[in-house]
């Protein structure tokens, strides 16, 4: 598969600033992604190793820095987008 880690910023007034990663995997069904931002949860069928923190610490994280998660289709709605997107300074 392919991973590619973006950041900069938004054309937004006021500018934010952001970083995203975009995979081009199986992806996370629409009615998923509000659930796995939760600790140890891992969507139905989902297959490897983890233990389902990886997103959880992402947004506590964001949350943190009052920045705001978005979980969405990468490229031609295949695999996964997670964009974190922080606020004005």
């Amino acid at each position: 598969g392919r991973v590619t880690v973006r950041c900069g910023v938004t054309a937004d007034t006021p500018v934010q600033s952001y970083v995203e990663v975009e995979d081009d995997g199986p992806g996370i069904p629409p009615e998923q992604r509000a659930r796995v931002t939760a600790r140890f949860y891992r969507a139905p069928g989902t297959s490897g190793d983890g233990c389902g923190l990886g997103l959880a610490i992402v947004d506590e994280i964001a949350r943190g820095h009052h920045a705001l998660l978005d979980i969405g289709s990468g490229a031609n709605d295949r695999g996964t987008r997670v964009r974190v997107t922080f606020p004005a300074a």
